[in-house]
């Protein structure tokens, strides 16, 4: 265990190296005009958005392997080697009790990485049953194909290709270390990078970056992306800042590019991503410009290139998700989802609307992050910051005007990687012009300077504690337990190679994804490809849809079985009546799969009934 931990701890080391030298290469070929010498945090986020450009194009094409994502972090890391050797990483150098200092920093935030390293059983109904398995897909066929898949439609797929990154040497027990450890590095870095001019020893900066990135509670549900949309969103900011410094008008078509390559590997995270990054980019110019009505039309000319750059750049991603899931656009165009389920919104009349909308806003999350957007009355040293703002406020509001069966707590979580952001940078822009305004010479050992160390340095070990304590709490851990794996094999043996075979199961991670068409159902009566998977109608009505869909078999695990995720009748019945608008609405269409895979169960002679995991042949 300890040898696998030291193993997967390094890997991801590389993998973030990978990410720094592929950025290098994208400053080398289009970010000449940002700066001369970015950061190594400025890098890893320009290397995050280059491999999910690259990502697409191989998942599109069905390239994807273990091979090719080892490959492709090797080169990465060759490639940081180089450009260290001959550029450097622009690195401040501390010596003697301000080296101690940063190395009593830097220890939060490698444990926070190593807590990350195993896995962390947070959301096994999104995990186990949907993100788990579609990294092991995308490893074993080389692409995403996933029709029957919510989860699926919900997104392109880019934060799947990143955590195959890790899984390739690992197993799905690693996932988490993709989103928790080496998002938080880099995003660590990109704020550290948002300081100016930090003089040698200067440890303020080291000390506020842990703080707001490591420290600051950031809200987490399961291993998708949550802190790798922190980076993308920190690495757009970094790149219209540093544009803004350079040229804000006449915008040549290489950083047009770049910037397009970074909305589209936001994009390629979440749908509404999306949504954000387009506000974000088209608020800053605007926020720039607005005096000048020549400056403006340019404004919107770069605009206009960003998005046609970053549709380019996702058009891989987009083409994926059209064949996986009949949607380029979700959810715009609703593609495999069925209109009869609504897991997202519930009718609501006019009043009730707006009190959501309130509950949203007033909740103490949202307004703690948003405070410091009173500042801007006063002072604007961060239009990017600004033009964050402003698209935190227009997304939230589409969020929950739409998600109206959700709650504050998930518009606050699905908005968070923006609105940090936001509140990140404007709150540095404050602080590095309070501390610019002081004399250099003041600058390293004010008080002031002096208590935010020694606060961050009394805090950091209350962290420590709750990382370390993480760490041995899953140290060992499995997310399945060798004799269910034996069920599981036994189980897909049961089937005839290449048959198409419906999977209603806790772990369909542990499946061969080569030997089987495997279609999983991660939400029944969410998603299901033309014309619609019926409910309602009984089982032999279900029996031909899955005929004409080219399932001879289904492989589900025995629903009247106490315990498990979500194929547990119990739970169902219980979610029936229960308080949860959304959860009664979901409890017919799961209730009735049931009921009709067990009609269809006993027309026929089981396969395979062991381990609680039944097969049948249609």
């Amino acid at each position: 265990m300890a040898a696998a931990f030291a193993q997967q701890f390094a890997w991801g080391g590389l993998v973030l190296a990978s990410f720094i030298g592929w950025g290098g290469v994208l400053h080398l070929t289009l970010g000449r005009q940002f700066t001369a010498r970015p950061d190594w945090g400025l890098r890893a986020g320009w290397g995050m958005a280059l491999a999910l450009a690259i990502g697409g194009g191989l998942s599109a094409l069905g390239l994807m392997s273990v091979a090719i994502a080892v490959g492709f972090v090797i080169v990465g890391v060759i490639l940081a080697v180089a450009f260290l050797s001959r550029q450097g990483f622009g690195a401040i150098h501390y010596r003697g009790w301000s080296l101690l200092v940063v190395i009593g920093i830097a220890i939060p935030l490698l444990t926070r990485y190593a807590a990350a390293v195993h896995y962390q059983a947070m959301s096994c109904g999104d995990d186990d049953i949907a993100y788990f398995p579609m990294i092991v897909r995308l490893l074993q066929t080389g692409t995403l194909i996933e029709p029957f898949s919510l989860r699926r439609l919900a997104g392109y797929g880019g934060h799947t290709f990143l955590q195959s990154l890790v899984v390739a040497t690992g197993t799905e027990a690693n996932a988490y270390l993709m989103d928790r450890g080496i998002a938080l590095v880099a995003a660590f870095g990109l704020v550290l990078g948002l300081f100016r001019d930090r003089a040698s020893g200067d440890l303020v900066p080291v000390a506020l970056a842990l703080l707001l990135v490591v420290l600051m509670p950031f809200p987490l549900l399961n291993s998708h992306s949550h802190l790798t949309g922190l980076v993308l969103f920190l690495t757009l900011l970094r790149s219209l800042d540093h544009l803004r410094e350079t040229v804000a008008v006449n915008v040549d078509w290489r950083s047009l590019l770049l910037l397009g390559a970074v909305v589209a590997g936001t994009a390629s995270l979440r749908a509404h991503f999306s949504v954000a990054a387009a506000i974000a980019v088209a608020a800053f110019w605007w926020l720039v410009n607005w005096r000048d009505g020549n400056a403006c039309a340019a404004s919107s000319r770069n605009v206009i290139g960003v998005g046609a750059a970053a549709l380019l750049i996702l058009s891989p991603w987009i083409a994926l998700l059209q064949r996986s899931s009949g949607s380029w656009l979700y959810p715009v165009f609703r593609g495999n989802h069925r209109a009869d389920f609504e897991n997202y919104s519930q009718a609501l009349v006019l009043t009730d609307q707006m009190a959501f909308l309130a509950d949203v806003f007033t909740d103490p999350r949202m307004i703690l992050f948003m405070l410091p957007m009173a500042l801007y009355a006063f002072k604007r040293p961060s239009r990017a910051g600004l033009a964050f703002y402003i698209a935190s406020l227009v997304t939230a509001l589409m969020l929950t005007w739409t998600f109206t069966y959700s709650d504050a707590q998930n518009i606050h979580r699905y908005v968070a990687p923006f609105l940090n952001v936001a509140f990140i940078a404007t709150l540095v822009a404050f602080l590095d012009a309070a501390r610019h305004a002081s004399p250099n010479s003041a600058r390293g050992r004010s008080p002031g300077n002096i208590l935010i160390v020694a606060t961050v340095l009394a805090l950091a070990p209350v962290m420590m504690f709750k990382d370390i304590r993480r760490l041995a709490d899953n140290w060992g851990y499995r997310s399945l337990a060798l004799m269910e794996r034996t069920h599981y094999v036994g189980m897909q043996a049961a089937v005839p190679e290449r048959a198409r075979v419906l999977t209603a199961i806790d772990h369909p991670f542990v499946l061969d994804f080569r030997r089987n068409d495997i279609a999983n159902v991660d939400v029944p009566g969410a998603a299901s490809p033309d014309p619609g998977m019926p409910f309602f109608k009984g089982a032999e009505a279900l029996k031909r849809y899955l005929l004409d869909q080219g399932i001879s078999h289904v492989a589900f695990r025995d629903f009247q079985v106490p315990g498990g995720c979500l194929y547990n009748r119990r739970l169902w019945e219980f979610h029936r009546n229960g308080p949860s608008a959304e959860w009664r609405m979901a409890s017919r269409f799961y209730l009735d799969f049931m009921d009709n895979i067990e009609t269809l169960t006993r027309s026929t002679s089981p396969l395979f009934n062991a381990g609680g995991l039944i097969v049948i042949k249609l």
